[in-house]
């Protein structure tokens, strides 16, 4: 064989070569869907044909996705179409959903669902049918789907064929517009129409009354209970403090008000309410959610999860009643609360008389005086502390001129508890809201409330209702 021969058969093989690389780097067109009535195959893209009928552009397609990864997508052939509702209200629209969708559908093994007209079939439900090729591959970034179906079922009795349905699309698709009530986060709705954000919320107990009223704004920053103010007012009454799915319409209703500008709850208000609040991480946490309609048709919804601001309407009194049948309460304003430091201990002292640190008024009167210590530490902390006497972190000394006894809350050294009740503080910059509520072993109970500044006492107290020792 010659150099120039050999150059010619060099250059037929790379030639051959060439072509055979240009074919195979060609974009793949998809095949033409057989035509089952021996007719010329068709290629369907972005089209519908049911019983190898005319070819129907689709003008719409809109998907959903459910937590489970399943995607349902619709198609229809009218344009302009966003809501799933807009959808089912057509009579020829194709729903196909698929779990997972990235390509080939085993319908045998995956979870499937396809409705068109009047066919219908699913994993599991797939009677009648007689051959099935679904294919769904999406894009949930582009949101572009390539899907390719093919479904025929079998004859009817007297029929020669059965039901044929092909759909092929290669486009984008949007997802459905969300329907019903929007979702709110930390907002609230009036009529169905406006929505505005909650951005802060005071919560206000009141001992006295056993209610607590929810204030909640706009704003941020609101840490003051302003009715005026607030864009949404909740008041709990009858010693109802939290609300889990409450009926408004039920018992409980009588106990809730809601204001909202003109909408205010009561007579032929429906509706639920879920409200709770509490500690979380050493902060004040307050979730609610709110459906209500009221009588007139007025609606309210609001959803919000915020740290809140608790605030106090304080009786500023003393009541002390011993144990006896016969006793009688003795009842005091509290004119100041005197507070004593020590080493680690922070004694808060108050009683019957404007100077509980004064013994000798104290027994001139007649009268009573209580002393609260705690650690240093949980009074300055800042936060909301409510103690359980069972837990010995605070120590409650009642002082009784009137039958010359003591009675103290729990020993220390042997954290054995005499008494029961709480003790609940809360120190925001210089006041003090403080609420003590006792009942001593022998029956003694003793109450008080506190809310303002402290008076520092520079020396500790000698409140015994025994005479102090010389030495």
């Amino acid at each position: 064989m010659n150099r120039f021969r050999m150059n010619s058969v060099r250059f037929a093989l790379t030639a051959v070569a060439i072509c055979g690389l240009s074919v195979s780097c060609d974009k793949h067109e998809p095949e033409p869907a057989p035509d089952p009535d021996g007719g010329n195959p068709q290629v369907l893209q972005n089209q519908i044909q049911y019983n190898g009928g005319a070819l129907t552009d689709i003008k719409s397609a809109i998907y959903t996705a459910d937590d489970d990864d399943t995607y349902t997508f619709y198609f229809s052939p009218e344009a302009g179409i966003t809501k799933v509702s807009a959808m089912e209200a057509t009579d020829d629209y194709l729903l196909v959903a698929v779990r997972n969708p990235d390509g080939e559908i085993d319908t045998a093994l995956d979870k499937f669902s396809i409705r068109y007209k009047n066919l219908s079939v699913s994993y599991g439900q797939m009677d009648g049918v007689k051959r099935l090729s679904l294919s769904a591959d999406f894009d949930t970034e582009s949101k572009t789907l390539d899907l390719s179906l093919e479904m025929e079922f079998k004859a009817a009795e007297g029929e020669e064929t059965g039901a044929v349905l092909k759909a092929g699309y290669s486009n984008t698709v949007t997802k459905a517009e969300h329907e019903g009530p929007a979702d709110l986060e930390n907002q609230y709705e009036v009529d169905g129409s406006e929505i505005k954000a909650l951005a802060s919320a005071v919560g206000q107990r009141n001992r006295a009354e056993s209610t607590v009223t929810w204030y909640l704004y706009e704003t941020a920053g609101q840490t003051e209970a302003d009715a005026e103010a607030s864009a949404i007012v909740i008041t709990l009454t009858g010693g109802l403090e939290t609300a889990r799915s409450l009926d408004l319409s039920g018992e409980d209703a009588a106990n809730v008000k809601i204001t909202c500008g003109e909408i205010t709850s009561g007579e032929g208000t429906t509706g639920t309410l879920s409200l709770d609040a509490g500690k979380k991480s050493g902060e004040d946490w307050l979730e609610l959610t709110l459906d209500m309609k009221t009588a007139e048709g007025k609606s309210l919804r609001a959803d919000l999860v915020l740290l809140y601001t608790p605030a106090y309407i304080a009786t500023n009194k003393i009541k002390v009643t011993p144990a006896g049948e016969d006793a009688e309460t003795t009842e005091a304003a509290l004119g100041k609360v005197f507070k004593y430091e020590s080493e680690n201990t922070s004694s808060l002292m108050f009683g019957t008389v404007q100077n509980p640190t004064d013994a000798s008024s104290l027994k001139a009167e007649g009268g009573y005086a209580i002393r609260v210590n705690m650690t240093t530490e949980d009074y300055t902390d800042g936060s909301t502390d409510e103690f359980d006497l069972a837990t010995n972190r605070v120590g409650v000394y009642l002082y009784d001129y009137v039958q010359d006894k003591e009675l103290v809350s729990g020993d220390e050294d042997s954290q054995v508890s005499n008494a029961t009740g709480t003790v609940f503080k809360d120190l925001k910059g210089e006041n003090l809201y403080l609420y003590v509520n006792i009942t001593y072993s022998d029956g003694t109970v003793a109450e008080a409330e506190w809310l303002g500044p402290v008076t520092v006492s520079e020396n500790d107290a000698y409140l015994s209702v025994s005479e102090p020792s010389e030495d």
